[in-house]
C-alpha cells in the first residue's frame, strides 16, 4: 500500500451497526483505500466478515478477528499501526458505530 490511503475500522458484538457504517462507507469512492477490519473476539464476532463480504465486494479490505480482546484503546492502535506498518501515508479511523457522508474520502 506504499503512498497510499487507508481505512481503519473496529467493531465489538454490534453487527447491525456495522452494516450500517459499511453502508455509509461505500457511499464513498473507495478506489485506492485499503480497508482494514479489526473485530473483537465475542459471541458476535462470526457476524460481522459476511456483513463485510457483502458489502465490500470487489474492494481492497481486510477483516481479521482479533485473538484476544484488545480493547477501546488498543484495538483502533493495532489497526492504525497495520495500516502503516503496510505503507498508509494518511488514515481514516472508524469504529462500527460510526455514519460517514459520502464525501469523506474526497480529501
Amino acid at each position: 500500500m506504499a503512498g497510499g490511503r487507508s481505512i481503519t475500522l473496529t467493531g465489538k458484538d454490534r453487527p447491525e451497526l456495522f452494516r450500517g457504517t459499511l453502508l455509509s462507507l461505500v457511499e464513498n469512492d473507495l478506489g485506492g483505500w485499503r480497508i482494514l477490519i479489526r473485530i473483537e473476539p465475542g459471541p458476535r464476532a462470526a457476524e460481522f466478515p459476511p456483513i463485510a463480504a457483502e458489502l465490500l465486494a470487489g474492494l481492497d479490505y481486510d477483516i481479521r478477528i482479533n485473538a484476544t480482546v484488545l480493547g477501546i484503546r488498543k484495538n483502533p492502535f493495532s489497526a492504525i499501526d497495520d495500516a502503516f506498518g503496510e505503507g498508509s501515508e494518511l488514515n481514516l479511523c472508524l469504529e462500527e458505530d460510526l455514519l460517514v457522508s459520502p464525501d469523506a474520502t474526497a480529501l
